[in-house]
């Protein structure tokens, strides 16, 4: 089932303890959550500059700040930076009008 390859996935990516937080999530709630996780998750290892090699779990190391940043229905966006964690964040849309 879908719900049980959330979890597969979890495990496989990011270690026993995600797996385990995403089963006492509700079922209809576990893709969203990984999804959350995932993207905050790359963008932490493109902030270290580590890449893949960054420490991969559901925990924001010392030192960085993550953020989500609000998208359209269906897209998960995030970004990670080392520094102030009260630092002002300006998104803009550069889509054309």
């Amino acid at each position: 089932s879908h719900h049980r390859d959330v979890l597969a996935i979890a495990e496989a990516a990011l270690g026993p303890d995600a797996a385990l937080a995403l089963q006492h999530t509700a079922a209809e709630h576990r893709a969203a959550r990984f999804s959350c996780w995932w993207v905050r998750i790359e963008a932490l290892c493109k902030a270290s500059g580590a890449g893949l090699t960054f420490p991969v779990d559901t925990t924001i190391p010392s030192g960085f700040t993550v953020r989500d940043v609000a998208m359209h229905a269906g897209y998960r966006a995030a970004v990670a930076f080392d520094g102030d964690p009260h630092a002002h964040l300006a998104i803009h849309d550069w889509s054309p009008a």
